[in-house]
């Protein structure tokens, strides 16, 4: 099976975030993005300034939180759209952009999409770091999170059933009576697998049953040929695919209308 080829109908999703990471800067600041600012206004009107986000600290190397001397750090710089339901950031080491989908607003159009738009956007981005700083981005590996909305089903045979993908049915024990329950599964144990981060986690509470799963892919020091664009995403994103058809049941596929 090929996970890229894997599509509903009517597909869970209701929140993606795709991240690429790259080697911070010497000296970048606020006042380099203003030509992007204008660049993207009219696509993302709403604008803030954060405090920055930890660096990322997956292969074992200290990291450092300030790019240069005693300067202060490019703060989490976000430009969303008038809704809110979509949004880029950027930091002095990575970039990323999200989306929202609801019943309400657009449906999820795949990540073909998706990733399409991410690649232009950090074109864009490297472009202007380019003749700002005349530095190009080094680009370190990539991260993607998807946020779904389960069916609703009672807590003890939600929590077993991706507990053991789907292979124990829970449905005889007794029901749950918690305002909370949860799952928090680490799912790389390969000592072998370096660039492994891959996590997931069920919530269930008074908004309904939500399955989370991050996949983050480091790009290796040696490609051997690989074609790993956007700093791997696509693998990252083929692991994310896998994980979320093992601990979804075949009775949910049906419900989204699974067609590959």
């Amino acid at each position: 099976m090929d996970p890229s080829e894997v599509a509903f109908d009517n597909p869970p999703v209701r929140r993606v975030e795709l991240s690429v990471y790259f080697k911070q800067i010497q000296g970048f600041q606020v006042s380099h993005l203003s030509r992007l600012r204008e660049q993207w206004r009219g696509d993302y009107p709403n604008s803030a300034e954060l405090p920055p986000v930890r660096p990322v600290n997956r292969s074992g190397e200290e990291t450092q939180l300030l790019p240069i001397g005693s300067a202060w750090p490019l703060p989490y710089i976000v430009w969303s759209t008038e809704d809110e339901e979509r949004a880029v950031g950027i930091q002095n080491d990575r970039f990323v952009i999200s989306w929202r989908f609801s019943e309400q607003s657009e449906k999820y159009p795949g990540f073909a999409i998706l990733s399409a738009e991410l690649e232009q956007r950090l074109s864009e981005l490297k472009s202007v770091v380019r003749n700002e700083t005349g530095v190009e981005l080094e680009i370190l590996g990539s991260e993607c999170g998807y946020l779904n909305e389960l069916p609703e089903t009672p807590a003890n045979k939600l929590l077993v059933g991706v507990a053991t993908k789907w292979t124990v049915d829970g449905a005889d024990g007794p029901d749950i009576p918690a305002t909370y329950s949860g799952i928090r599964m680490h799912l790389c144990n390969d000592p072998a697998l370096r660039e492994c981060v891959l996590d997931l986690a069920l919530d269930l509470d008074d908004d309904g049953p939500f399955l989370s799963i991050t996949s983050a892919f480091d790009l290796p020091d040696e490609p051997q040929g690989e074609t790993l664009g956007l700093g791997g995403l696509r693998h990252a994103h083929d692991r994310l695919i896998e994980t979320f058809l093992d601990f979804t049941s075949a009775e949910m596929h049906e419900e989204w209308g699974r067609r590959t």
